[in-house]
């Protein structure tokens, strides 16, 4: 039960990160040193999926709690 609120909380968070600063050196990716801005874009898409994700594990944890 508490796992669903970890694992939001996690995807939260990696989202909020992936959004904020998109160049970071965990969102490049292996072999390329320049980061162009199609690559920004797409971490920051990608950063978005992660934050609705988190949004629905928590969602459904409260639900649980609830229910």
């Amino acid at each position: 039960m508490i796992l669903l609120f970890v694992l939001g909380s996690l995807f939260l968070g990696l989202g909020i990160l992936a959004v904020k600063q998109p160049d970071l050196w965990i969102f490049k990716r292996t072999g390329r040193e320049e980061i162009t801005d199609s690559d920004i874009a797409f971490t920051k898409l990608r950063g978005l999926v992660c934050l609705i994700a988190g949004a629905i594990f928590i969602i459904a944890w409260l639900l649980r709690l609830i229910l």
